[in-house]
């Protein structure tokens, strides 16, 4: 559905200790100009930190428990600290802090550490990837 957040999803993530893949969405509008969308994490590790991250191109390289699907260039856009069941969301809006322009589409992930091994073994993992064509 063109110009909602409900742009492209893959499935959710390697499953944490908790026994479930986080999975990260939008919720907003994908028009640059109205500025307001924002990226919720569920089902991620409860009270912990992780970070957000944007991405140019699509890649698939395994990466500790998971899969890393963000490719260069990339940047760490925000750090979101889940609350007690294991969700949170970006505090300001993707579109203006991040200075996307029509036309452009963008890869999202939320990667956070598991410090009890996760069910995948290596203690740290990653959410679903989103995509956003941003108009």
């Amino acid at each position: 559905m063109r110009g909602h957040a409900s742009a492209h999803r893959t499935e959710d993530g390697c499953a944490n200790n908790y026994g479930h893949g986080a999975i990260l969405r939008a919720v907003g509008s994908t028009h640059v100009a109205a500025g307001d969308l924002q990226l919720l994490v569920s089902q991620a590790r409860p009270n912990r930190p992780g970070v957000l991250i944007q991405g140019a191109s699509q890649v698939v390289t395994p990466i500790r428990d998971d899969i890393f699907c963000t490719g260069n260039p990339t940047e760490r856009i925000e750090t979101i600290i889940t609350d007690a069941n294991g969700e949170g969301m970006s505090v300001s809006s993707i579109a203006t802090e991040e200075v996307v322009s029509v036309g452009e589409t963008r890869f999202y992930q939320y990667g956070y550490r598991d410090p009890q091994l996760s069910l995948c073994a290596s203690g740290s993992n990653f959410s679903s990837r989103h995509v956003i064509d941003w108009d």
